[in-house]
């Protein structure tokens, strides 16, 4: 930009002092001398300095040049602000000493796809529509747990029907026994429902991940 901003602190810390009087804020340098440095007015809320404002300036200081730029690297300059917004704020003099090339033109912006995409959000809860017993089936497998059932398991493997949202809990010794169960469990389904499982769904458990099994569902 072609100015900056007065960091108070920053002026504190070396010594210097400031008097704010009639929208203008004058700048003294460190004691004993207390010499003038700048009289600084203020620009839309802000006591912002340029050259015109200092006192015997250093030489050697940077200044915003009017040279000609491209929209694409105003545009990568100030953050990545959007085109139509640059074009009018150096249309209207918001920014200031800077020309914009006649032939520019706004290019795609990798960064800005990249940095600004959204993602939407999971939905709450499935829009998918099952329709026969079947369709799907989720299955789980808890334990070991702290107390045995009555007849030792500390394991159980949970199916759920998604279509008509049936429970059906198998109870086992070991984990082991996981491919086992399951197999009943598909020919219960064949005989009490008629009906085959078309898609299994897992929490991705190791016990559902073994060749035996992953060989067996293909």
């Amino acid at each position: 930009m072609a100015f900056t901003l007065i960091s108070v602190s920053c002026l504190d810390c070396a010594g210097c002092s400031l008097q704010i009087e009639d929208k203008v804020c004058v700048i003294r340098g460190p004691r004993p001398k207390r010499a003038p440095i700048g009289a600084v007015p203020l620009i839309r809320g802000l006591y912002c300095i340029n050259p015109s404002s200092l006192v015997n300036p250093p030489i050697h200081h940077a200044n915003a040049a009017n040279t000609p730029m491209s929209i694409n690297e105003l545009h990568h300059r100030l953050g990545h602000l959007n085109f139509r917004t640059l074009y009018e704020m150096v249309s209207k003099g918001v920014i200031i000493r800077i020309t914009l090339k006649k032939s520019s033109e706004a290019e795609f912006c990798s960064a800005c796809i990249q940095g600004k995409a959204h993602r939407k959000a999971f939905p709450k809860e499935s829009e998918t529509t099952y329709t026969v017993y079947g369709d799907k089936i989720v299955v789980n497998l808890w334990g070991p747990v702290q107390v045995n059932s009555l007849g030792g398991h500390p394991y159980y493997q949970l199916y759920h029907d998604m279509f008509t949202h049936e429970d059906h809990i198998d109870f086992l010794k070991q984990k082991s026994e996981a491919f086992k169960r399951y197999l009943k469990y598909e020919a219960w389904v064949k005989v009490q429902h008629n009906a085959v499982i078309k898609c299994l769904g897992s929490d991705s458990g190791g016990e559902y991940i073994s060749k035996e099994f992953t060989d067996h569902l293909e």
